[in-house]
């Protein structure tokens, strides 16, 4: 942690910053390592939890505290140097992004100590992640990332669990979409399926199916957000009166009937 601080401390020419410590119940000596941190250094704090809760309940505690406009997730064991955070902060100043993300599988990066059967369970997840995404996404599970601190704040996180970052990013990657699509003057175009709306007691012959291991109310809550966040910048109609619209746009254009050869 004295590594860290020290790093952080020759970022002050640029950043004011605070370091958040969440000791999820550990029963070694971090919590008091980090206490004595906290009385030590100005702008450390510490949360304890009385028990381990588990990761996701550990973001969003820190989550919960963080008051910068750029909120900075890091391991405490610094598996990934302190240097990642000045480079996460300067690429995300430069493009504007609500998040970024390390990657150890981008072009340039790379693995070292890490067991080989680990390397390839993180491999194939990230891999299927990515297509179940349809982007070119090298990882979305790395915890080492940058959030912007007022879009991470207007989220409502009800995951306490590992797959807690996965959906932070694909919220992200939502609202990303959504900006695109306004500044290209791009429709966006949202299929939703019918097990969209049904959860894993539902169907649990379908438990292998992507999504169909979620309970309908959590189900139809991300159903209701998405919702929410069309509804921010958009008109939200039905499909009936959809058609309408498009059928009056479409009588309206010229018209012009195919010539066959004879």
């Amino acid at each position: 942690m004295h590594v860290l601080l020290d790093y952080l401390k020759t970022l002050q020419g640029a950043y004011r910053f605070e370091l958040i410590i969440v000791n999820d119940g550990s029963r070694d000596e971090t919590g008091s390592i980090a206490g004595r941190l906290a009385a030590e250094s100005a702008g450390v704090r510490v949360i304890h939890h009385p028990r381990n809760f588990g990761l996701g309940q550990a973001l969003k505690t820190g989550f919960g505290q963080c008051r910068g406009r750029y909120v900075v997730v890091l391991d405490i064991d610094l598996s990934y140097r302190p240097e990642h955070v000045g480079l996460l902060l300067e690429r995300m100043a430069k493009i504007g992004a609500r998040l970024v993300l390390a990657s150890p599988y981008m072009h340039g990066g790379r693995v070292v100590a890490v067991p080989w059967l680990r390397i390839v369970f993180s491999r194939v997840a990230n891999w299927f992640l990515a297509r179940a995404s349809g982007e070119r996404i090298s990882t979305m599970t790395c915890m080492v990332r940058a959030f912007d601190g007022r879009f991470l704040r207007s989220m409502h996180l009800r995951n306490t669990g590992m797959d807690v970052m996965p959906r932070v990013a694909a919220r992200a990657y939502l609202h990303f979409a959504l900006a695109a699509c306004r500044v290209t003057g791009t429709q966006p175009s949202i299929l939703l399926h019918p097990l969209d709306f049904m959860g894993g007691e539902d169907c649990p012959a379908l438990a292998f199916f992507p999504g169909m291991d979620i309970a309908r109310a959590e189900k139809l809550g991300k159903v209701a957000e998405l919702f929410d966040v069309l509804a921010a910048k958009r008109e939200l109609v039905t499909m009936g009166e959809h058609a309408r619209r498009a059928g009056a746009v479409r009588d309206a254009l010229p018209t012009l009937a195919p010539v066959f050869p004879a």
